[in-house]
């Protein structure tokens, strides 16, 4: 198993050596079938602030504040490697996010958005330019949906590409997504790529244990009036075990449930991991 996993980590963390540690971690832990990976930035956020809260009490008829805590968990499991190519495989993938109004009476969730996935990678490492590498591509499906019915319920399908790059503490990655077609008497969302976008361009910088990253989703339709940012950095703090984590985003598509509404949102807390 171990060398299987090996391969796994070739296929998708073979570029930087940030990547490269990571995923020598992560084969320490897979050969344990109990054992779940980091996929995604894991953080808890006390304090996070949206500025759409407004129109997300409106969407539910409930009365929010502006301020409330946040969290992500993302995980990842190796289903099998070397299906059709030394350095391939095949992963399934969990990611929830959380936004808890903790600070209002009663404290209810805001909303979670739920996003299983299955991946297919393939590691390349071919060098391009000087120090910049193509890394490898993966091939994935994906479900996300706010786990709702009726008139709250917010969901979509969409089968993705994603190209990753490297050059020495840079990660470089392009995703483009393309929705599966739903009936429209069951669509809850018609719209809802010409907000949330197309495609994203992500990059990631590390140096001295800090990461910092950036994303943006757009739309070219929308001649990029539409779309999203964000920008994370995470931060040592005393210990080693958590990291201090910044989270700032701007755009549409902030959540589900307010897709199509332009919000800001900044939360600070702890993560658990970093995607470098």
């Amino acid at each position: 198993m171990a060398d299987k996993m090996e391969n796994t980590a070739k296929a998708l963390f073979n570029p930087p050596s940030a990547l490269r540690k990571r995923a020598e971690r992560e084969i320490k832990l897979a050969d344990d079938p109990l054992v779940f990976l980091p996929y995604k930035a894991n953080y808890f956020l006390p304090v996070s602030y949206y500025s759409g809260y407004q129109k997300s009490a409106g969407f539910r008829g409930a009365e929010y504040g502006p301020v409330e805590a946040q969290f992500q968990i993302s995980l990842k499991f190796p289903i099998d490697t070397g299906l059709f190519t030394e350095n391939d495989a095949l992963m399934a993938a969990y990611t929830q996010q959380s936004y808890w109004q903790l600070y209002e009476q009663s404290a209810p969730f805001r909303e979670t958005m739920y996003e299983p996935e299955l991946i297919y990678g393939v590691s390349l490492n071919q060098s391009l330019l000087k120090e910049l590498k193509l890394e490898g591509f993966t091939l994935g499906i994906n479900h996300q949906s706010n786990g709702q019915g009726g008139d709250f319920s917010r969901s979509w399908n969409r089968l993705f590409a994603e190209v990753f790059f490297a050059s020495g503490d840079w990660g470089i990655a392009f995703k483009r997504w393309f929705r599966i077609p739903e009936p429209a008497s069951e669509d809850d969302n018609p719209d809802i790529k010409n907000y949330v976008g197309i495609s994203e361009l992500g990059m990631a910088y590390t140096k001295s244990s800090h990461v910092l990253t950036f994303r943006m989703r757009n739309h070219t339709d929308s001649d990029f009036s539409r779309g999203n940012m964000q920008f994370s950095w995470s931060f040592p703090l005393a210990g080693e075990r958590y990291k201090g984590y910044l989270l700032m985003r701007t755009g549409y598509g902030d959540t589900l449930a307010d897709y199509d509404k332009y919000t800001h949102r900044v939360g600070l807390g702890i993560s658990i991991n970093d995607i470098l």
